[in-house]
C-alpha cells in the first residue's frame, strides 16, 4: 500500500481493509438473499396452504422481529460495502490529484465531508441503534413467552408489527438528525483533517460539549438495551433448564428448539461485539485518553457491524434444510406435496396457545 492509502477511509489500519471486505462479501449477498427468501416464502404459504409447522412460523412474533432484525444487518454490510468500494476509489483519488510525491499535509480531506459519507453514516448508525432495540424485543418477547406465557402483555404478530413500525420510525428520525448534527459541526475542523472515526462515517465524539453529550447518550441507551437482554436471557436459560420437562410437544423439541438457540447465539454476538467496543471506550476515558486511539481499537470498532456478516450465516446454519427443502420443492420435477392447513380443532385450538412457548432444552 503507497502513503495515499493511509488518507484514504481506514487510514493506517490496513488491516482492516481485509475485515471490512468480507463483511461487506459475506453479509451483503445474505442477506439480499434470506429477505428475498422470507418474503417469497410468506407468499407461498398464503398461496399454496403449506403445513401447519410453517404458519406457526409465520404468526409468530419473534420471526417478524428476526426478520427486521435481517433488514436491520442489510444496511449494516451496505454500510461496509460503501466503505470498502470508497475505500479503493479514494486511494486512486488522493494519487490522481496529488501525484506520488506531493505533501501529505496538504491533502484535503474531500471524502469525509461527500454525500456518500454521510449516506454511509446514516446507515451504520440506524444499524447500531435498530439492532440494539431488536434484541432487546426479542429478549423481551422470549423472556415473557417463557416467563407468563398466557400474560396480556404476551407480544403477538400485530404488536410486533406496530412496535417494530414505531421503531423504524423513531430510529430514521434519530439517525437523520445525528448526520444532520454532525455535518453541522465539521466546519469547525481544517479541510485538511483526518481523524479515524469520521473517516469511517460515524462522526466525531469529542469535538464539543454536545458531541460529548450525544456520544454519553448513545452510550447509555446501548449499555441499558444489551445489558437488559443478557439479563433476560440469563432468566430464560434458568427457567429452562429448570423446567424443561414441563411441554414436551413435537414442535417444541423441533422448530422451536433450533429457533431458540439461533436467537440465543445472534443475541449473544450482538452483546459481546458491544461490550467489547464499550469496555475498551472505558478504559480510555479511565486512562484521561478518550481521543487517543489506539490500533487494536480501531480495529475492533467495526464488531458490532461485523453482525451483518455474521447473524446471517447462523441464520442460515440452522435453517439450512429447511431452505434447501422449500427450494427444492419449488421444482416441477420434485413432486413435493405440500400438505393444506386443516381447521383446528376445538382441543388443538387450545393447546395452540402453548406452541409460541419455548420449551428448549439448555
Amino acid at each position: 500500500m503507497d502513503n495515499f492509502s493511509r488518507y484514504s477511509v481506514f487510514l493506517e489500519v490496513d488491516s482492516l481493509r481485509p475485515i471490512a471486505w468480507c463483511i461487506a462479501l459475506i453479509g451483503l449477498p445474505l442477506n439480499l438473499f434470506l429477505i428475498s427468501f422470507i418474503l417469497w416464502e410468506s407468499f407461498i404459504a398464503r398461496k399454496k396452504g403449506h403445513h401447519r409447522h410453517s404458519m406457526i412460523a409465520r404468526k409468530n412474533p419473534s420471526v417478524w422481529l428476526l426478520f427486521n432484525l435481517i433488514i436491520c444487518d442489510l444496511m449494516g454490510s451496505i454500510y461496509m460495502f460503501i466503505l470498502v468500494i470508497s475505500d479503493s476509489y479514494y486511494t486512486r483519488y488522493y494519487r490522481h490529484i496529488y501525484g506520488s510525491d506531493a505533501n501529505i499535509s496538504l491533502i484535503k480531506n474531500v471524502w469525509s465531508v461527500s454525500a456518500t459519507c454521510g449516506i454511509a453514516q446514516f446507515l451504520a448508525n440506524i444499524n447500531l441503534l435498530m439492532a440494539a432495540s431488536l434484541t432487546l424485543c426479542i429478549g423481551i418477547d422470549r423472556f415473557i413467552l417463557t416467563s407468563y406465557p398466557h400474560s396480556n402483555w404476551r407480544l403477538t404478530l400485530k404488536r410486533a408489527k406496530v412496535i417494530t413500525a414505531i421503531l423504524w420510525i423513531l430510529g430514521v428520525a434519530a439517525t437523520a438528525g445525528i448526520v444532520i448534527f454532525n455535518f453541522a459541526y465539521f466546519h469547525l475542523r481544517s479541510a485538511y483533517y483526518f481523524q479515524f472515526y469520521r473517516n469511517i462515517c460515524l462522526g466525531e465524539f469529542y469535538l464539543t460539549p454536545i458531541h460529548i453529550i450525544r456520544a454519553f447518550s448513545e452510550l447509555g441507551y446501548f449499555i441499558l438495551a444489551y445489558s437488559t437482554t443478557a439479563i433476560l436471557y440469563t432468566i430464560i436459560i434458568y427457567k429452562l433448564r429448570k423446567s424443561r420437562l414441563t411441554f414436551r410437544s413435537q414442535l417444541s423439541s423441533t422448530f422451536e428448539r433450533r429457533f431458540q438457540i439461533m436467537l440465543i447465539l445472534i443475541t449473544s454476538t450482538n452483546i459481546f461485539a458491544f461490550f467489547v467496543i464499550s469496555t475498551s471506550a472505558a478504559i480510555s476515558f479511565l486512562n484521561g485518553t478518550p481521543t487517543q486511539i489506539s490500533k487494536f481499537q480501531k480495529i475492533i470498532s467495526i464488531l458490532p457491524v461485523s453482525n451483518a456478516g455474521i447473524d446471517p450465516m447462523i441464520y442460515l446454519i440452522f435453517r439450512f434444510q429447511d431452505i434447501s427443502s422449500q427450494l427444492h420443492c419449488q421444482s416441477p420435477a420434485s413432486g413435493c406435496l405440500h400438505p393444506k392447513v386443516k381447521p383446528a380443532a376445538p382441543s388443538e385450538a387450545k393447546s395452540s396457545r402453548h406452541e409460541n412457548i419455548v420449551i428448549t432444552e439448555i
